[in-house]
């Protein structure tokens, strides 16, 4: 399959040969590509649409005080924000994804227990690492880091998690009425359960500050390399839509956007074991919350999030239940 041909005058320009794709990944086109003239095998190459994604995913694994602390996150070769591409390394490993379909299954739950531990513990371990940078006491877009803050904080970002949270809900009130994928019945379950955000974000706060959040894991954006039997995550790519939140926020869509929530209670305790938490009742409460919005997230943001859940699913994952999914 070549590449799409806004692509291919990039490759000319760079001086690379396309290996493999068109590759989903967030909102970039991604190709693999060889870089025999430089000597350094292979790299994956991003391509946006918007200058705001390219800025986004550029920042959060090139800028000194985020992802370039993480030996996790490829390094960047190459790119241009104005331009909208990056050049970045190519992990030494497969997609997560892509290994469970080598395995016949697209689902950690039918792994063998040895290496659906390995896998969810080293995902755990890896996802503590990234959300060990702290946000600097701002809340929302990563793109506030290259800019001036001062006491006026750049769109996109706010002082508060509740601020943000507010803002998220408004812009997801005046989203509905246009939601084409929405009937009647469904927008009406929908304002009933924003309205009931609105009234628990008045005594929620969270248990934790902003931290560096990669904003919308999905299987896709994890790499995976097997040795001695067990199966670990080693890399993690896709950061357009990264962000400054508490890191529930990231684990809410990892575990009930992406199906992790569903999986067996020994393998939840995997992971939390590799993140170094526990699952207690006072997370899980929380938990619901962040689970909330994520939904709302996907079902009426502008955004192309391309999950495999229907609108009656994320509904109910909007809702107050704790298990919709059971």
């Amino acid at each position: 399959m070549m590449p799409q041909e806004d692509i291919l005058p990039l490759l000319t320009e760079l001086q690379l040969e396309h290996v493999h794709g068109p590759l989903h990944e967030g909102q970039a086109r991604c190709v693999v590509v060889r870089r025999e003239h430089e000597g350094q095998g292979r790299a994956l190459l991003y391509l946006w649409d918007t200058q705001e994604d390219a800025a986004r995913a550029i920042d959060a694994v090139a800028h000194e005080a985020l992802g370039m602390h993480i030996f996790a996150i490829p390094e960047p070769v190459q790119f241009s924000k104005q331009d909208r591409w990056l050049l970045l390394e190519h992990p030494d490993g497969v997609r997560l994804n892509t290994w469970l379909e080598e395995q016949g299954t697209k689902t950690i739950a039918d792994l063998p227990l040895s290496q659906s531990l390995s896998l969810l513990d080293s995902l755990g371990v890896l996802l503590r690492k990234l959300h060990s940078i702290d946000a600097g006491g701002v809340v929302g877009d990563i793109c506030a880091i290259s800019q001036e803050r001062g006491n006026q904080l750049p769109t996109g970002c706010f002082h508060t998690f509740n601020g943000w949270v507010a803002s998220k809900l408004e812009q997801f009130t005046e989203t509905l009425n246009h939601a084409s994928n929405l009937d009647q019945d469904q927008r009406l379950s929908c304002l009933k359960y924003l309205g009931d955000l609105r009234h628990e974000l008045s005594s929620f706060h969270p248990r934790h500050p902003a931290v560096f959040s990669h904003g919308f894991l999905k299987l896709e954006n994890l790499w995976v390399s097997q040795s001695a039997g067990d199966i670990e995550v080693i890399a993690m790519t896709g950061f357009d839509q990264a962000c400054f939140l508490p890191a529930e926020a990231d684990l809410a869509k990892l575990f009930w956007i992406e199906g992790l929530a569903t999986l067996d209670d020994t393998l939840i305790r995997a992971f939390y074991r590799g993140y170094g938490a526990a699952h207690t009742m006072d997370v899980q409460r929380r938990e619901r919350f962040y689970r909330r919005l994520a939904a709302f997230d996907v079902l009426l943001s502008p955004r192309d999030h391309q999950v495999n859940l229907s609108s009656d699913t994320l509904i109910k994952l909007a809702g107050p239940s704790i298990n919709p999914l059971g």
